[in-house]
């Protein structure tokens, strides 16, 4: 009877298990197996077996074979296992056959025929031995050496010999041309052609072919010049050539035979020229003169001036020292002298090698250092790093140099004068006096502390511990600046109170101290602390930053 309900044995209750229906019951889960690796598939109840054929078979699109050969080339027998050539070596193509499998082989030639033969796994490509004129060939198998190549119908090409040097290829109207030497008979100009010949004749009434050509007849004469040398006439006699010149010789002339290449030389230095046969002397007078656009001397002073002397040597001044003028003389030489001054004129007097320059004036002196009713200052020295000040007609004041970070004050009763800025209370603001500029910077944690027994008002950036002097009443500070801070601190006095004055208020959060005159904030226990930083400065209001204690307000 059929079963309807689900067996809970076929839950699939493990990693990769599948559900293997039955023909005889229930399904169940069960893993796919394997056995001998064919492509059959097996069933049964509660299983199902999948095998892949080792190796596939061609009937299962496989090859039937469980390696290749490397490099070989895969063949198909029909439903047999796939062949696998032997791999072919370098150059060997694979040649098919129509009696069985193709194989890789070499190309083989019988002959040298330029014909096909195709047999199992070969074919013959021959090439005819030698190519003949009817297939674009020469019919021959060897050419001679620098031959030339010879047409001759559909036979084979024919190649000339060698030419010799200066041989000519000729042609003949009977045969092939041929190399043969041009030949001369009769000295006549005219051409005269035949079999592998040419004749060149020079031909003049009267006239008779010589070698080597005449200089009469516009030769030289001669049948071999000298590599590098120099042509030259000789009247109607053959050219003669010099003798190759060597490196810098120049070719000198001679009135009495041939020019040839020499070497230049130089007796005692001068610039004299001396010409003779085949020579050439150039010297240089030690030291050059004048006269030849030298100087005449053979050394010069170091940083002198050259002076002219007609045609005498050039004469040289000493050198000048720093600060002298080269100064002309009527009467010789220019030479370097120091500037002079007498009688404090601004004239100028000119004598030899000098020059006086005077300062004048009606009624005026002299005077040194210039002063300052002049332009001057009074002063022959100054302060090094100084700042120059003016005193009136007075001569004019130095500072002393400042040092690193001073700055220059200015005061109303006397010179200004470089100065250190300092700084004491902490507050921004800032104090003047003579050659003094103090800058005072609020800040808490800068705050400046003193003990304190008596009533005083209190100043800005400072903070005061109450030690004593019973019941100490403090003001706060005049004319404060927002952020000007006060701290107060009791530690052995009996109290301390803060009274308010005009418009003067101080806030603790929500609470506030009764605005102007009347208005008192105070300690209550010996530790009370508060700090008190200004809010307003035009209407000098204050507020508790920070307190210790209970603090009181009326």
């Amino acid at each position: 009877m059929l079963n309807n309900s689900w067996n809970y044995r076929s839950i699939l209750n493990q990693n990769g298990q599948v559900l293997v229906g039955s023909s005889t019951g229930n399904p169940l889960a069960a893993f796919l197996t394997s056995s001998s690796g064919t492509l059959s598939y097996l069933f049964g109840p509660g299983f199902i077996n999948i095998d892949i054929n080792g190796p596939i078979s061609v009937g299962f699109g496989g090859t039937g074979r469980t390696i290749l050969t490397t490099y070989g080339v895969l063949l198909g027998e029909g439903s047999n296992n796939v062949n696998v050539t032997a791999a072919g070596t370098d150059g060997q193509i694979l040649i098919g056959s129509s009696t069985g499998d193709p194989n890789f082989n070499t190309m083989t030639s019988v002959l040298g025929t330029l014909t096909f033969s195709a047999g199992h796994g070969s074919l013959n490509i021959d090439l005819n031995a030698p190519v003949t004129v009817g297939f674009g060939g020469t019919g021959l198998t060897i050419l001679t050496t620098y031959g030339v190549l010879l047409g001759e119908g559909s036979n084979n090409v024919n190649v000339t010999a060698a030419g010799t040097d200066g041989q000519l290829l000729i042609a003949s109207t009977t045969g092939d041309p041929r190399f043969a030497t041009v030949t001369s008979s009769g000295n006549t100009v005219a051409f005269t052609f035949g079999p592998n010949s040419l004749n060149i004749e020079m031909n003049a009434p009267g006239f008779t072919f010589v070698n080597p050509w005449p200089v009469i007849n516009g030769g030289t004469g001669r049948t071999a010049l000298t590599a590098f040398g120099v042509l030259l006439g000789e009247g109607s006699n053959n050219v003669n050539v010099t003798a190759a010149g060597t490196d810098g010789q120049i070719l000198i002339g001679s009135s009495t035979g041939d020019p040839n290449f020499n070497t230049m030389t130089s007796v005692l230095g001068t610039l004299t020229f001396s010409a003779g046969h085949g020579s050439l002397n150039i010297d240089l007078n030690a030291p050059v003169t004048v006269g030849f656009g030298g100087t005449g001397l053979t050394i010069l002073t170091t940083y002198g001036v050259l002076l002219g002397e007609g045609s005498n040597n050039i004469n040289v001044t000493e050198a000048g020292t720093d600060g002298q003028l080269f100064i002309a003389s009527t009467t010789g030489d220019p030479r370097f002298a120091t500037v002079t001054s007498s009688g404090n004129t601004v004239a100028f007097t000119f004598g030899p090698n000098s020059l006086n320059i005077e300062m004048n004036a009606p009624g005026f002196t002299f005077v040194n250092p210039w002063p300052v009713i002049n332009g001057g200052t009074g002063r022959t020295a100054l302060t090094a790093f100084g700042v120059l000040l003016g005193e009136g007609s007075n001569n004019v004041n130095v500072t002393a140099a400042g040092t690193d970070g001073q700055v220059l004050i200015g005061s109303s009763t006397g010179d200004p004068a470089f100065s250190t800025i300092t700084s004491s209370g902490g507050t921004i603001t800032f104090a003047f006096g003579p050659n003094s500029v103090n800058l005072e910077v609020t800040n808490p944690s800068g705050m400046s502390w003193s003990t304190i027994s008596t009533s005083t008002t209190l100043q800005g950036g400072n903070g005061y511990i109450c030690v004593g002097g019973g019941a100490l009443t403090f003001a706060l500070p005049p004319a404060p600046v927002i952020g000007t801070g006060v701290t107060l601190a009791l530690s052995g006095a009996s109290s301390w109170s803060i009274v308010l004055s005009g418009t003067q208020v101080i806030r603790f959060g929500y609470l506030t101290t009764t605005t102007g005159t009347g208005g008192i904030l105070q300690s209550s226990l010996q530790g009370d602390v508060v700090f008190l930083v200004c809010t307003d400065s035009v209407l000098s209001q204050w507020m508790v930053i920070y307190n210790i204690g209970t603090l009181k307000f009326y």
